[in-house]
């Protein structure tokens, strides 16, 4: 599929969000597993999601801003927009589940900026894992994020 980004990554990943919001996920899945094999296709995703949610507020001529290393956010709207969207019954499901996989890795100790949404994100994550419905990579990232969280300190109590 992809060995790094490229013009053409956000194209897939559009293809695959729009299949997967008509009910078929398998493309999506595909993806996340297979376009996203190095820091810049993770970085793409990231800045993408930035970008969308408003963290990034300055406007985009064109995709090349999503590989930028330098852009600066912190991702406390990302965090909160994933969080939100946790659930077996979103269509990108997979997806909210890697971008908070990832957000949580490259942006350490985000989830302990905010500890509602880090609660938030403690008993959505149970309740997908104890669900089912996700394929076998987001029940593994979801586990590694869930096990950070709680060796972090993170609590579903207030």
């Amino acid at each position: 599929m992809f060995h790094t980004w490229s013009p053409l990554w956000p194209d897939g990943r559009s293809v695959a969000t729009s299949l997967a919001k008509q009910g078929d996920p398998q493309l999506l899945r595909d993806f996340i597993a297979r376009a996203h094999p190095d820091d810049a296709c993770e970085r793409a995703g990231l800045n993408y999601w930035a970008y969308w949610v408003g963290e990034i507020s300055h406007r985009q001529r064109d995709d090349f801003f999503m590989t930028d290393p330098n852009l600066a956010w912190r991702g406390g709207k990302l965090l909160r927009h994933l969080a939100d969207r946790l659930h077996c019954g979103h269509p990108f499901v997979d997806l909210n589940i890697h971008s908070l996989w990832a957000l949580l890795a490259a942006r350490k100790g985000l989830a302990y900026d905010d500890l509602g949404t880090g609660r938030d994100l403690l008993v959505r994550g149970e309740q997908i894992l104890d669900q089912g419905g996700i394929s076998a990579q987001s029940r593994q990232e979801l586990a590694a994020v869930l096990y950070g969280l709680r060796i972090g300190g993170l609590t579903t109590k207030g």
